[in-house]
């Protein structure tokens, strides 16, 4: 055979692997092309919808929303208006704004959309209902599957204090904090009391809770938010008398931190093991009910494609629990878009953006320092480089600054020594505008 003849048989086997390949190559290039543009879509959308949330957070600057003032992350939202600028942005880049068929059919492939809030979780995803319709003069049940926003879930954590050793001292007994998922029949009749925090995204709380006595709810403790480490509500209590320090509830509501020789005393330290317990957990909850919220809505929405038509596999992804720890840090929104088809694949993405607080005017707290400040009253100050502000105590407050005048006028603040433990906290309320810097 001559080698001409080898030449074609060898060109007739190859040329069809070459083709395909080449087809191949050519689909995959532009399903990535494909994927990257539709990306780029989703990310500018939620953009959009992050920036929506911003216009709404405090228009109104004489309104008090109660910011942090230790973290711009106190921010109030309007979750239906983010969640329409998302959709109302893909549908005008994918070019179906109007087409109310084509939006429908385009969010069965967005199954969990999430605006991660300063105290809680607001979950967008497809549910089914019934509107009525006119049609031919005739009002006639429609079946309509759409987004809607769902109640906002709350970073909601529950424990109870429990009476583990009673020693032969009838003054001291040894106490455990059991997590509320622990809970089981041996802890009957032990429960001395029932808690449940509101966690926020940082250390300010809300809590609620019940003493027990003889293993049943007795009478219920005051409901307060406060800051993890706020420990006095009014003057220091020392010796026998018992206190109403805010976070005493956190143990029970009636506590003597200190006795008459100005020790710490058990429930000092049994209300520090608190803190440090809740501190330590407070990511975890928050990360849990964020990953079950999605992972709910993600699964469900696979019942609503297939209805549809969609036969994509829709799964909430494995993400890494530092990944979502960078969710939990600032409010912002959290988007699953998967099923869309990309050229050979289906895309499977995530999209996240922060609404960042963005502080017009910030005003600094101080109190006086007896020894160096001209004035007996606590100040407020438009900059910290203010000559009234340095020689005043201006470390130790919460919060540091606040973001209007009103606010500096009525807030109740906390001043800890943090020099002098012994000294516990002190309630400071009400700030005066600095005669220096005259903010």
């Amino acid at each position: 055979m001559k080698i001409t003849d080898l030449s074609l048989i060898f060109i007739a086997i190859t040329l069809p692997i070459i083709i395909v390949v080449y087809i191949n190559v050519s689909y995959t290039i532009k399903a990535e092309e494909q994927e990257m543009y539709y990306e780029q879509l989703i990310n500018l959308a939620i953009e959009d919808a992050t920036a929506e949330m911003k216009q709404v957070e405090n228009e109104d600057k004489t309104v008090d929303y109660g910011y942090s003032g230790t973290e711009d992350k106190k921010i109030s939202v309007n979750a239906q208006v983010g969640i329409n600028a998302f959709f109302n942005s893909l549908y005008n880049n994918f070019g179906i704004k109007g087409n109310e068929a084509a939006e429908r059919y385009l969010q069965l492939f967005i199954p969990a959309l999430a605006i991660i809030d300063y105290n809680g979780i607001y979950i967008s995803s497809i549910e089914e209902y019934t509107q009525i319709q006119t049609i031919n003069g005739k009002e006639v049940p429609i079946t309509v599957l759409e987004h809607t926003i769902k109640p906002k879930k709350y970073y909601t954590y529950t424990y109870y204090i429990t009476n583990k050793v009673e020693t032969n001292n009838k003054n001291y007994k040894d106490y455990m904090i059991v997590d509320a998922t622990m809970y089981n029949e041996n802890l009957h009749g032990k429960i001395t009391s029932a808690h449940t925090v509101e966690f926020t995204m940082d250390d300010y709380i809300t809590h609620r809770g019940c003493i027990y006595r003889e293993g049943k709810p007795y009478s219920d403790l005051p409901v307060r938010s406060f800051y993890f480490e706020d420990m006095n509500e009014g003057s220091l209590v020392i010796g026998d008398s018992m206190g109403t320090i805010n976070n005493s509830v956190l143990y029970q509501n009636e506590s003597t931190f200190f006795d008459s020789n100005n020790k710490k005393t058990q429930d000092y330290y049994m209300v520090e093991k608190i803190v440090n317990h809740l501190k330590q957990v407070k990511d975890n909850v928050i990360i849990e009910l964020l990953t079950e919220e999605l992972a709910y809505s993600v699964n469900r929405n696979n019942y609503f494609a297939s209805n549809s038509g969609i036969t994509y596999d829709f799964v909430f992804p494995v993400m890494e629990q530092e990944t979502l720890g960078e969710y939990i840090d600032e409010v912002g929104m959290f988007a699953f878009v998967q099923g869309l088809s990309v050229g050979n694949k289906y895309l499977d993405t995530q999209a996240y953006s922060v609404s960042r607080l963005e502080l017009v005017t910030k005003y600094y707290l101080t109190i006086p320092k007896e020894e160096s400040s001209k004035y007996s009253y606590n100040l407020y100050h438009s900059s910290k480089s203010c000559p009234e502000y340095i020689a005043s105590i201006n470390t130790g407050i919460t919060p540091q600054f606040v973001t209007t005048k009103q606010q500096a006028a009525s807030v109740t603040g906390v001043y800890t020594n943090s020099l002098n433990a012994k000294s516990g906290s002190k309630v400071i309320r009400g700030f005066y505008p600095c005669p220096i810097c005259r903010p």
